[in-house]
């Protein structure tokens, strides 16, 4: 199973965890942040190293309050892609919420 890739969504348009978090990422833009969460949970459930799952249940959690469940998954995705700056930015924002600085996640830099 290579046709999965750990940073984005594959570029196999029949993998399951790819289409989940597309359906997820579509129904965030509609503001349906419940049932974005549980589309991104399940495609995490299929592939657990899909950054921009984490990374959209991440935006979805913060949107619905749960700023400290949406830091791990920002850190979880940035553990999978370090490169990630949609990561980075939410990761920040939710940090500010808090009223917290922002120090670098762990495992950020390559692990």
């Amino acid at each position: 199973m290579s046709s999965r890739s750990s940073k984005g969504v594959s570029p196999n348009k029949r993998d399951p965890a790819a289409t989940l978090t597309r359906m997820g990422d579509a129904l965030m833009k509609k503001g349906r942040f419940e049932l974005a969460m549980r589309h991104y949970a399940e495609a995490l459930h299929i592939n657990p190293d899909l950054a921009r799952a984490h990374n959209g249940l991440a935006a979805a959690l913060a949107k619905q309050g749960e700023i400290k469940e949406a830091i791990g998954h920002y850190d979880k995705a940035l553990r999978i892609d370090p490169g990630d700056n949609k990561a980075r930015e939410g990761r920040e924002a939710a940090l500010r919420r808090m009223g917290q600085s922002t120090p670098t996640p762990v495992g950020d830099g390559g692990s």
